[in-house]
């Protein structure tokens, strides 16, 4: 597996995987990473909120196939461990497991307490205003 992409995505949610779609479409070489085995689903649960035949997991699991269609590579069980940096600018992500990834973009879908609290360079600083 290649460790250079376009854009890396962290979150395998609705969002991550719709803005993976238009990138991976727009020829952007993207990467969605997710810790939990699965992708989809409200904060881990499945078929929440959701009334759909076949449950929730069937929207998310067609919308991961059509950006696999177009490129996007989507990693399960691969948990984000920080947000890396060069130059005052986000450079890539580190995993738990020590690799890391190189993107000239990363989008976050973890909510704003994760991202900026514990994946961000600064995090433990509490000064979100540096990135």
């Amino acid at each position: 597996m290649p460790n250079e992409y376009d854009v890396v995505i962290i979150g395998a949610g609705h969002n991550g995987l719709v803005t993976a779609g238009y990138l991976g479409r727009a020829g952007l070489r993207t990467l969605v990473l997710e810790s939990r085995h699965m992708v989809g689903g409200v904060g881990g649960k499945r078929g929440l909120w959701g009334f759909v035949r076949g449950g929730m997991g069937g929207i998310t699991q067609a919308m991961a196939a059509s950006g696999r269609s177009v490129g996007v590579e989507i990693r399960t069980g691969a948990r984000v461990a920080k947000i890396l940096a060069r130059d005052g600018r986000a450079s890539g992500v580190a995993l738990a497991n020590g690799e890391e990834i190189r993107a000239r973009v990363v989008a976050s879908n973890a909510d704003p307490k994760v991202t900026f609290l514990k994946l961000a360079p600064h995090a433990g600083n509490h000064h979100p205003h540096h990135l």
